[in-house]
């Protein structure tokens, strides 16, 4: 994988201050790094735009328009829908065959004076229609009275009328807002900072602002409308369009592999598509319509290509979240087409599916644009969000491709579409739940086995904390990659909109690490391998693994401290109480033997009541210890110690360690001396890579170990080996005497509990 495949310029690390002293050493808040914009120029804005709508609605007041509502017939004849006119009342649904006055004549209107636009016309002899008789009927209406003419004979004069403020209708003032919403949301990703894709993001969106603005205009406005402004709405509307697709054309590369041809084709893109739309906006294009088409399939099919080549080069959350929404654009594109050129019958009681189709594709690209600021911050609404425009992606697709290929809809037909999509959208919510958005679920025995194999390393090598958080993050989160970075924080932090994860590590040792341990981050980039982001409930939950392993460690910490202050209180209990008196008894012994064995039994109780008191000791120094001990036992008895010990480190022993390996010890020896009569006694010991040989051989007559009865003695030793997690094997040798080898691996105190 390249190094730069998360740079770090695209993360925001400054949100994060570097070595903060401990008064600034508080994270941010677990808010997305980037998405803060200052509230000044948004607020500038909706004034802007406030004041922008209301002299557009002033505008659209002052336009000249009939008192009538035109309509089509199932012969796509132009007809009289209503009319404020109650004298026209009776005449609804007639055909308008000539509307004329002083100023011309308008012979045989068709539909076409029922559109505001001339985008989804498909021929150019439509569009030059179109925009000769909105041109002719305003000169008809600049005179005065109109007369309209009817299929059945009848005629009626009208007078052109402008409309009050109030009187505008909700969908112009619906598509203002909305429009406004997506300007502010566009201006909101350019002043985000950080990651480059945001650019791209608000070009996306301000240019869907600009088409629900120009059909916000459209819907207020009446018949005709005003040659100028369809002028203007067919030049925008392409420049629009093109700017948008180009838009996914580069946010497809933006996370790609650097290669040599990448810039160059992208510029070259960007420069087919700025020539188009001039070649579009000056009309001097032949089959406008279809190069308008044709480029923007082009441009989808180039982006759905880009990103396919991009997440195999270079995966990465982003691409994965963009193809998600090119790929059903890219397939319903040609429907919405083949939908346009189609002969669809529109009648009453069918769907205008090719009057529908683009404002249906418009709505979803303006609830996708608006909702995806919190789809980054909210798994849930990002789920919502894809499982709805699928499902209206489905329904659009299979009306669409019904309509074309049938000419009309029928009822039945509609209710089997709807059947289909919503029994697909069940799959498509199983499928969006666990393979797009959400992490694959964790099963919690999984998650607790990883959790203690975590705490139970960290707690005994505090070095390897991070090494043991990095595999438990990834294995629960599968990030593309995981690094280790000095930041101080309080809690995870989202970068990058998701592509990257901030977490904090903490020091779990602070007096034992040493002081080349420090409290340092771990960044993990793009979830599920690059294919979905991370998001607040990702936080919250490497938050809690955080949390779980300090409180483990530390609730261990107090456990092994109560440990130490019990056995301290027992160590003074034995030696103030049992001990003074074994020493009064000792005194007052009647016979030698008694004495003697008081003796012993005060040595024992020595022993003992030091492991209890003395905390963790290094190898090297208990080994000097068992040297002198052993050799003043066997030097009572006139046997000879030789005694060889060896380690590649000198490692610590714990309580429990020091003290079973000290009875053991004494053990084998006192067997040594009681029961085999040996002159010589071999104690050999060896560490390496924590693991401890302790072997002890003699001289001496014992039986063979077969033959041994099970006394307390051996099996003391059997039990404190058992309570070690080690080994313990006796055999005979060839030339005299019994050999003992025990091996243990050595760990940390709260491994081992004390028996």
């Amino acid at each position: 994988m390249p190094p730069d495949h998360f740079s770090q310029s695209s993360l925001d690390l400054a949100a994060v201050a570097p070595n903060p002293s401990p008064d600034n050493a508080e994270a941010p808040t677990r808010t997305l790094a980037g998405w803060s914009p200052s509230l000044r120029p948004l607020l500038l804005l909706l004034v802007l735009a406030g004041i922008v709508w209301i002299g557009l609605a002033q505008w659209l007041v002052s336009q000249p328009r009939l008192p009538i509502r035109l309509g089509a017939n199932a012969q796509h004849e132009l007809v009289l829908q209503s009319a404020h006119d109650a004298a026209l009342q009776a005449h609804v649904g007639k055909r308008i065959t000539v509307i004329r006055s002083e100023a011309g004549v308008l012979e045989a209107p068709d539909t076409l004076l029922m559109r505001h636009s001339t985008r989804w016309l498909t021929r150019d002899a439509q569009r030059s229609s179109l925009f000769d008789q909105h041109k002719q009927l305003m000169q008809i209406i600049s005179s005065g009275t109109v007369t309209l003419e009817l299929s059945d004979g009848h005629s009626a004069d009208l007078v052109a009328t402008r409309l009050k403020l109030a009187e505008l209708t909700p969908g112009f003032w619906l598509r203002a807002i909305v429009a406004t919403l997506l300007a502010l949301t566009a201006l909101a990703w350019l002043l985000a900072t950080a990651p480059q894709i945001h650019k791209s993001l608000a070009f996306l969106t301000l240019c869907q602002a600009v088409l629900v603005a120009l059909d916000a205009v459209g819907a207020g406005l009446g018949t005709p409308v005003p040659s100028q402004f369809l002028t203007l709405d067919l030049a925008l509307r392409n420049m629009a369009e093109l700017t948008m697709f180009g838009s996914i054309l580069q946010a497809s590369g933006v996370h790609m592999a650097r290669v040599t041809w990448s810039g160059q084709g992208r510029a070259l893109a960007w420069l087919a598509l700025g020539l188009l739309a001039l070649l579009l906006g000056l009309r001097v294009l032949p089959q406008a319509w279809w190069w308008t088409q044709s480029g923007v399939q082009l441009v989808l099919t180039v982006a759905m290509w880009t990103q396919y080549r991009s997440q195999r080069q270079r995966p990465h959350p982003w691409t994965s979240l963009f193809s998600h929404f090119t790929l059903p654009a890219m397939l319903l594109w040609p429907l919405i087409t083949l939908a346009q050129i189609s002969g669809i019958n529109v009648t009453n009681d069918a769907l205008a599916m090719r009057e529908m189709a683009p404002q249906l594709w418009s709505a979803a690209l303006s609830a996708l644009f608006l909702a995806l600021p919190f789809m980054l911050h909210s798994q849930r609404v990002a789920r919502e969000v894809g499982l709805w425009s699928a499902l209206a992606l489905g329904s659009l697709s299979g009306a669409l491709l019904w309509t074309a290929l049938r000419g009309s809809m029928p009822l039945s037909a509609l209710w089997l579409d709807l059947l289909a999509v919503l029994v697909l959208g069940g799959v498509a919510r199983w499928w969006l739940s666990h393979h797009v958005f959400e992490r694959p679920p964790v099963r919690e025995s999984q998650l607790f086995d990883a959790l203690y194999r975590a705490i139970r390393l960290v707690d005994s090598q505090p070095q390897q904390a991070q090494t043991a958080l990095r595999a438990l993050l990834s294995s629960t989160f599968s990030p593309l990659r995981v690094e280790p970075l000095e930041r101080q924080l309080s809690s995870s932090v989202i970068l990058a909109d998701g592509a990257s994860l901030l977490i904090p590590v903490p020091n779990l040792h602070p007096s034992d690490a040493g002081p080349g341990v420090q409290s340092t981050s771990l960044m993990l980039h793009g979830s599920q391998s690059g294919r979905r982001l991370f998001t607040p409930e990702d936080a919250h939950l490497a938050d809690l693994i955080v949390e779980q392993i300090q409180r483990a460690v530390l609730f261990e910490k107090a456990v092994e401290q109560g440990r130490n202050e019990e056995r301290m209180r027992l160590a003074h209990d034995l030696h103030d109480d049992i001990g003074a008196r074994l020493l009064t008894l000792m005194y007052k012994a009647p016979t030698p033997e008694m004495e003697d064995y008081i003796r012993h039994t005060l040595k024992d109780l020595k022993t003992l009541t030091r492991g209890l008191s003395a905390g963790n000791r290094n190898l090297s120094g208990a080994c000097a210890e068992w040297k002198t001990d052993m050799a003043q036992r066997l030097a009572a008895v006139d046997c000879d110690l030789q005694w060889t010990a060896s380690w590649d480190q000198d490692q610590e022993l714990n309580v429990v360690h020091w003290s079973a390996l000290t009875r053991i010890l004494r053990e084998l020896v006192s067997n040594a001396i009681a029961h085999a009569h040996a002159s010589i006694v071999r104690i050999e010991l060896n560490l390496e890579l924590e693991q401890l040989m302790l072997r002890v051989q003699d001289n001496g007559n014992g039986k063979l170990p077969e033959l041994w009865a099970h006394g307390l003695g051996l099996s003391g030793v059997r039990k404190r080996v058992k309570q070690l997690g080690g080994s313990v094997q006796w055999t005979s040798l060839q030339e005299a005497g019994i050999q003992c080898e025990i091996r243990v691996t050595l760990g940390k105190p709260s491994d081992l509990r004390w028996s």
